[in-house]
């Protein structure tokens, strides 16, 4: 399998995030405990999972694996469009086509969102030296979600030390040479970590073997004003024009 640490550091540009949802609300704590639940459940499963083999198959993970901030691996491309809004980059396979009322998709299709996803709106009414965000990228086929590099995973998020990783999920079956890259084998996702700080720096969740070597991930531009300050974050794929 090729590295993809380039599109995994994606997810931490300039710094690490922390995406949280704010409001002391009834429904917001029992949302909050029916997803950490969900976490746990996820991470236990993982600690249990079978023992890999040579030649074994990919062994599917509980529903609550598959599952990112604002969507999970298997739905529709239109609801993560009715949830997420409109992506913030695009990259089309050829041949790709979309039905003229937008709900049937033929073909492969990657988009990246932003978040927070109010962070372009934010940095146009206060600009600031430096943000904090992150990127979420997803590999669609024929209208389902497929693939994603996504920020949290079975309780763990981006910017978690590797030490908490072995806590949740146990060692790895395996890593890529370089280390930044751990394998738990045969479930479909990897923890990417970076090699000098020795935190999580992203996540890989897939359906079926091959979906995971298709993501390509967008590039993060910075534009700034006169005085230097970040007014705006853009996302955009090699050879897709705005």
């Amino acid at each position: 399998m090729r590295s993809v640490t380039k599109n995994l550091t994606l997810v931490i540009v300039g710094a690490l995030a922390a995406i949280t949802c704010r409001g002391d609300s009834l429904a917001a704590r029992q949302t909050g405990g029916v997803a950490a639940t969900a976490a746990m459940a996820c991470a236990a499963s993982i600690r249990g999972r079978p023992q890999a083999a040579a030649g074994m198959q990919t062994v599917r993970m509980p529903p609550a694996c598959y599952s990112f901030d604002g969507g999970a691996l298997g739905e529709q491309v239109t609801g993560l469009f009715s949830g997420l809004g409109t992506p913030d980059a695009l990259s089309y396979s050829p041949g790709f086509l979309r039905s003229p009322d937008g709900k049937v998709f033929r073909g492969t299709l990657e988009v990246a969102y932003l978040f927070p996803r109010t962070l372009n709106r934010d940095l146009r009414a206060r600009p600031v030296d430096k943000a904090h965000y992150t990127v979420l990228t997803l590999l669609t086929r024929d209208g389902t979600v497929r693939a994603g590099d996504i920020q949290s995973f079975a309780g763990l998020r981006v910017g978690d030390p590797l030490s908490r990783v072995y806590s949740l999920l146990g060692k790895p079956s395996r890593s890529n040479r370089p280390g930044d890259m751990l394998f738990y084998d045969p479930l479909p996702f990897y923890v990417g970590i970076d090699e000098t700080t020795k935190r999580i720096s992203g996540f890989r969740i897939w359906l079926a073997p091959g979906d995971e070597e298709q993501i390509v991930g967008p590039t993060a531009f910075a534009s700034r004003n006169g005085n230097g300050k970040l007014v705006g974050v853009s996302l955009l794929y090699a050879g897709v024009h705005p």
